[in-house]
C-alpha cells in the first residue's frame, strides 16, 4: 500500500476520505501549518489536498508546487471548480477527487495515481540498472588496468579489479579479489604497500613506472585515494612506448655515427633524410613538407597526433588540408600574409603563432616555423616546417596573469583595510576622547542638559564604532574564507523578525516604524547568520537615511527564479548615479544620515559579499525625496 498524507484545515470530509481509501493506502493527516515540515520529508507517495479550492486557491497552488517534487498530488474540488482544477494540473497536480465524495471513485483515483507512481519508479529503477551495467562494461573494457584496495593498518586487501589488471596478476581472479596482499602476494606488497598507505593517509596522488621481470613488461601506475580507507590504482602497459624510446635513442646514436663515417655526399644526404624522418616520428613537433610542383603535402605522426588525427593517415594531403585546420579567418589571413612573403622572397623564415582547430573541435595554440627551398632561378619548389604545440605554455601564462590580478586585488583590499583603520575608525574615537575630556573637567558652565547631550553623542559614536568594527571583522573573516556557509530552509518571517529586533533601538530613537510584511509560511534557502546580517545592515542603512517618524517595511515576493526580499523606506532617497555606485565592488563612500549618523560603507560591502555567496543579486530603486527600495534576490530552494 502507498503512504498517503491528507492535508486539510480540519475539514469534516478529511476523515471520511481517509476511511474510504484506507484499504488501499496507509493514511496520515496533518494541518496546513504542519505540512511545511511534512511535505519536504519525502515520506509520502501521495499527498491529498482536502482544502476548499475556491477560498484558498493560491495556498493550494503553492502546496501543489511544494509537494510535487517528491510526491504525487491529488486535489479535492467541486464540479463547479473546473477552471481552478486546470490551474492545479498546470502546477503539477496528478489527479482530482470530486466532491461530494464517492468511495468507489475516490479509491479509483488514488489507485490510479499510485499505479502511475509505481510504474515511474520501476522505469527509474530500470534506467539506473542500465546505467550501472553500462559503466560496468566500460570499467571491464577500459584500456588501463584498475584495482581498488582497502587499507586497514598494515593490511591491504584487493576489493575489486578489472580484467585488464587481472591479466597482469600471477594468480587467478577467485584468489585475487578479497585477498590480503601482505600475506598472499608479499613481493607485490613490498613494492606497493608504502606508497598505497601514504596515498591513503595524505590524499596526495602518486605516479611511478616499473619494469616487471616476471611478465617482461614496463608498467606505469597512477595511485590516488578513492574514498576514506580506499585507494585506487590505474596501471597501463607502456612497454611499447619504452621500447620505442629506446629505439629512438639507438637510432639517434646511429645517426651520429653514420654522419661521421660517410664520405659520399649523396649517400650522406640520402641517409640523413631517412634518419631525419625517423627522428621526427619520435619527436613532439609536428613536421610537414609541401612539394609545390606536385602540390602534395606530407606530415609526420606527431603532426596528426597534435590535432587528434592519430589513425587518419590520409587527413593531410593538400595545401587546403593544411589551411583548413587554422582556426578562423583572422588567423588564416595572418598566416597567408607571412607565407606569401616567404614565397616571394621578402623574408626567409616564418616563425608565427597561430590558433588551430583539432578534429574534436577544440582549439590549440601552435608556433609554425617554415623555410622555403628554391631552384637555381630562385623560384620556390618546396616548403618545409614544424608545428610546436605551446597550448600548455599559454595556459601557464594565462594562469600567471590571473594570479597577478588576484595579487593586485589583495593589495587593493589591504589598502582599503588601512584606509578604514586610519580614517573611519579614528574620527569616532576623536569625538569620544574630546567629549569625554569636557565631561572630565566638569566646568560649572556645563548644565545637566548639555552633559546629557554630550553623553548621547559619546554613546552614538561608540555604537557607530562598534557597528563599524563588527562589520570590519565580518568582512575580514569573509576575505579569509573563515566564515562557514551552511544554507538551510529558513522561516522567512521569523528570520526577518530576529534581524529587525537588533535594529529596533536605533529606529525608536528616530521614532521610525519597522514593519515585517512577510507571511509566516514563507521560506527561503539561506545561511541563517549571513541572511540576518544582510537584512540587519540594509535596514540600519534605511534607518540612517530616514527622517524622524518615517516608515520602513520588509516584504517578500515569490518569483520563478526564487525569492525577492524588499526593504523599502520613505527616507531622503538618492540619485540614480548614487544608487548605481552602490553596486560596484569597491567600498562606497558613506554620507551622513538625517541626524548626522556616520558610517564606513562596510555594511553594504558585506551584504554584497554574502549575497554573492548565495548566488543571489541585489539592486536599488530610489528617487531623491521619495525613499529607496533594496531588492535582494535569493535563488529558489530545491
Amino acid at each position: 500500500m502507498t503512504n498517503t498524507l491528507i492535508i486539510s484545515n480540519d475539514s469534516p470530509t478529511s476523515r471520511q476520505l481517509g476511511g474510504m481509501i484506507s484499504g488501499i493506502a496507509d493514511v496520515s493527516y496533518c494541518t496546513v501549518e504542519e505540512s511545511a515540515k511534512a511535505i519536504p520529508s519525502g515520506s509520502y507517495d501521495i499527498v491529498i489536498l482536502d482544502i476548499p479550492l475556491s477560498e484558498n486557491t493560491d495556498l493550494v497552488l503553492q502546496l501543489v508546487v511544494l509537494a510535487k517534487a517528491k510526491s504525487s498530488v491529488i486535489v479535492t474540488a467541486r464540479v463547479d471548480e473546473a477552471d481552478l482544477v486546470d490551474r492545479c494540473f498546470d502546477n503539477g497536480a496528478a489527479d482530482v477527487i470530486i466532491k461530494p465524495l464517492h468511495q468507489g471513485l475516490a479509491r479509483l483515483r488514488v489507485a490510479g495515481v499510485a499505479k502511475k507512481r509505481i510504474a515511474a519508479l520501476q522505469d527509474t529503477a530500470q534506467e539506473v540498472k542500465a546505467e550501472r551495467n553500462k559503466y560496468r562494461a566500460l570499467f571491464e573494457n577500459m584500456n588501463s588496468g584498475f584495482t581498488l584496495f582497502r587499507v586497514e593498518g598494515d593490511d591491504i586487501f584487493i576489493e575489486n579489479a578489472n580484467s585488464k589488471m587481472l591479466e597482469s596478476m600471477p594468480l587467478p581472479k577467485d584468489k585475487i579479489i578479497g585477498c590480503n596482499i601482505r600475506t598472499l602476494m608479499p613481493k607485490f606488497y613490498a613494492l606497493f604497500a608504502d606508497v598505497i598507505k601514504q596515498v591513503g593517509s595524505t590524499g596526495e596522488s602518486a605516479r611511478f613506472d616499473k619494469y616487471f621481470e616476471l611478465i617482461n613488461r614496463y608498467m606505469s601506475f597512477n595511485i590516488y585515494r578513492a574514498c576514506a580507507g580506499h585507494v585506487a590504482m590505474l596501471g597501463q602497459d607502456i612497454t611499447e612506448k619504452r621500447l620505442a624510446e629506446k629505439r629512438t635513442v639507438e637510432l639517434s646514436r646511429e645517426v651520429n655515427k653514420q654522419f661521421k663515417a660517410l664520405d659520399n655526399k649523396a649517400y650522406e644526404l640520402a641517409e640523413a633524410k631517412k634518419q631525419l624522418e625517423l627522428f621526427l616520428e619520435g619527436s613532439n613537433d609536428g613536421a610537414w613538407d609541401y612539394d609545390m610542383k606536385s602540390q602534395k603535402l606530407s606530415v609526420n605522426y606527431q603532426y596528426r597526433h597534435q590535432l587528434g588525427y592519430d589513425d587518419d593517415k590520409d587527413a593531410f594531403n593538400t595545401a587546403d588540408d593544411f589551411f583548413n585546420i587554422i582556426a578562423d579567418d583572422a588567423n588564416k589571413a595572418k598566416f597567408h600574409k607571412f607565407f606569401q612573403k616567404v614565397i616571394d622572397g621578402s623574408i626567409d623564415l616564418i616563425n608565427e603563432e597561430l590558433q588551430v582547430k583539432c578534429k574534436d573541435g577544440s582549439l590549440k595554440c601552435i608556433i609554425v616555423k617554415c623555410v622555403v627551398k628554391r631552384d637555381e632561378e630562385g623560384n620556390p619548389v618546396r616548403v618545409a616546417g614544424v608545428n610546436t604545440d605551446i597550448s600548455e605554455r599559454k595556459a601557464y601564462e594565462e594562469a600567471l596573469s590571473r594570479k597577478s590580478e588576484e595579487l593586485q586585488k589583495a593589495n587593493d583590499t589591504k589598502n582599503m583595510f588601512i584606509s578604514i583603520i586610519a580614517h573611519d575608525l579614528r574620527n569616532p574615537f576623536n569625538a569620544i576622547i574630546g567629549l569625554t575630556d569636557i565631561l572630565r573637567k566638569r566646568e560649572p558652565i556645563i548644565h545637566d542638559e548639555r552633559a546629557n547631550e554630550i553623553t548621547n553623542v559619546i554613546l552614538q559614536s561608540a555604537k557607530t564604532t562598534y557597528e563599524m568594527l563588527n562589520n570590519l571583522l565580518l568582512w575580514c573573516r569573509s576575505q579569509q574564507n573563515t566564515i562557514t556557509f551552511a544554507p538551510e530552509v529558513l522561516n522567512l518571517h521569523t528570520a526577518i523578525d530576529e534581524a529587525l529586533r537588533e535594529v529596533k533601538g536605533q529606529a525608536q530613537n528616530k521614532h521610525i516604524t519597522l514593519i515585517n510584511l512577510t507571511d509566516n509560511g514563507d521560506t527561503v534557502l539561506a545561511d541563517a547568520q549571513m541572511f540576518q546580517t544582510i537584512i540587519r545592515n540594509i535596514t540600519v542603512n534605511s534607518v540612517k537615511y530616514t527622517n524622524d517618524g518615517g516608515l520602513i517595511t520588509v516584504s517578500a515576493e515569490r518569483t520563478p527564479e526564487g525569492n525577492d526580499i524588499i526593504i523599502e523606506d520613505n527616507g531622503v532617497g538618492m540619485s540614480k548615479e548614487t544608487a548605481d555606485s552602490l553596486m560596484v565592488e569597491t567600498r562606497h563612500q558613506s554620507t551622513l544620515g538625517t541626524k548626522g549618523e556616520q558610517g564606513s560603507g562596510m555594511g553594504l560591502l558585506i551584504c554584497k559579499e554574502f549575497i554573492g555567496r548565495h548566488n543571489g543579486t541585489m539592486r536599488v530603486e530610489s528617487e531623491i525625496g521619495k525613499g529607496s527600495r533594496f531588492i535582494i534576490s535569493f535563488p529558489r530552494e530545491e
